[in-house]
C-alpha cells in the first residue's frame, strides 16, 4: 500500500503579514536547500509553516539569519499511490491501531508519481511500522 518513514519537519512562525510566504520560501531557496513539502496558515498575528526540505541544516541557518522562529520535530512522511481511496485506507489502518492524527497534509499530482503525506500523530513511529507492512 504506502512507503512510509520518519522525516524531519522544520516549524517557522513569523509575523502574519502579507508577503511571508514569499520570505520565508525565498530565504530556503537562497539557502541551496528545495522544499518538498509545505504547509501555511495564520493564526491572529502568527504564520505558521511546517515545512520538509532536502537539507534542513542549510534551511534553518538561513531562516535563522532571517531572525524568524525555526524548530525542527519529527514526522511520519508516506507515498500513496495517486488513486482513490488510498488515503482512506491510511486513515483506517492509524484508526485500527487506535493512532490519533493530530494533523496531516499532503499533496498530489496527474504527474503519474505518488502522491506525498505528511502527518504527526501520537505515535509516528508505530506509524510507520503500521504502514509498512
Amino acid at each position: 500500500m504506502a512507503r512510509a518513514k520518519i522525516v524531519k519537519e522544520l516549524l517557522v512562525k513569523t509575523g502574519n503579514k502579507v508577503g511571508m510566504l514569499a520570505a520565508v520560501t525565498e530565504t530556503i531557496a537562497k539557502s541551496g536547500a528545495n522544499i518538498t513539502a509545505l504547509n501555511a496558515f495564520g493564526v491572529d498575528k502568527d504564520a505558521i509553516f511546517r515545512i520538509i526540505t532536502s537539507d534542513n541544516a542549510k534551511a534553518i541557518n538561513a531562516i535563522k539569519a532571517k531572525k524568524f522562529e525555526v524548530s525542527e520535530k519529527d514526522v511520519a512522511s508516506v507515498e500513496l499511490a495517486n488513486k482513490a481511496g488510498e488515503a482512506a485506507q491510511l486513515g483506517n489502518k492509524l484508526k485500527a491501531a487506535n493512532i490519533d492524527v493530530i494533523y496531516i497534509y499532503g499533496s498530489t499530482c496527474d504527474c503519474g508519481g505518488p502522491s506525498i503525506i505528511i502527518f504527526n500523530c501520537s505515535d509516528n513511529k508505530k506509524a510507520v511500522e503500521i504502514l509498512n507492512k
